[in-house]
């Protein structure tokens, strides 16, 4: 009896490790393959505009924290190498899906940065927010056409900025520019988009700013249009 039950139990535990094989294989494969999809109208039955981003080749996932790695990712991605071989008459367009809370303001800065560089070139941004929160909603403000959903959610405050001890003797040297310069800079261009003073932005931005829903966020001028998009998760 004692060993029946043994027996019993590794053959449960054998198939229940089975199922999880199975399982992540599913998983794996389908993100290996790239089929997985996400809408996230919630609102098919909408007015709005669908743009399907499914097969679309020149797009930017920030899809989390906004750190170096993944502005490295974006600087050597195979669209920004590229673009010196674009015709300027083209007008190229690269989209950004936006799904992050944000992240690192240095590697904010160097991500848009890069894209004012780049549309230089006569490149443009088409960017679509999930939600774009803090650093996020700085890349969102930069983007040429800003789209949302009908239930995106934006949020900012003024900047906090980490300074890593090992820089801070110096600081006033390697980080005077970005604090004061570029953090300046940043806010009068975002207040002068949205149709506000720089005293009006700040005074939004001074405690946590949070529009909620694509309409909230057309009122405030934030984006350019609602629209219902669906795009590939993993590109």
């Amino acid at each position: 009896m004692y060993f029946k039950n043994i027996i019993s139990y590794v053959n449960y535990f054998v198939l229940i490790i089975s199922y999880y094989i199975i399982f992540n294989s599913v998983i794996f494969n389908n993100i290996k393959n790239k089929n997985i999809h996400i809408d996230v109208s919630r609102n098919n039955n909408s007015n709005y505009r669908f743009v399907d981003l499914s097969n679309e080749t020149n797009i930017i996932n920030i899809n989390g924290k906004i750190n170096k790695n993944m502005v490295d990712l974006f600087l050597h991605s195979n669209y920004v190498n590229e673009i010196n071989g674009f015709d300027n008459k083209l007008k190229p367009i690269i989209n950004i899906i936006i799904d992050s809370r944000g992240g690192d303001y240095y590697a904010t800065i160097e991500f848009i940065t890069k894209m004012e560089e780049i549309k230089k070139r006569n490149v443009k941004f088409y960017c679509y927010s999930i939600q774009a929160s803090s650093s996020a909603f700085v890349i969102f403000q930069y983007c040429d056409n800003r789209y949302v959903s009908p239930t995106s959610l934006l949020f900012h405050h003024n900047a906090t900025i980490k300074i890593p001890l090992e820089t801070l003797e110096h600081f006033y040297e390697k980080y005077y520019e970005i604090v004061i310069v570029q953090h300046k800079k940043i806010n009068r261009y975002i207040a002068s988009k949205i149709g506000l003073s720089y005293k009006e932005y700040m005074k939004k931005i001074r405690n946590d700013w949070i529009i909620k829903g694509g309409e909230n966020i057309m009122t405030n001028k934030l984006a350019d249009e609602i629209v219902i998009f669906q795009y590939k998760l993993y590109k």
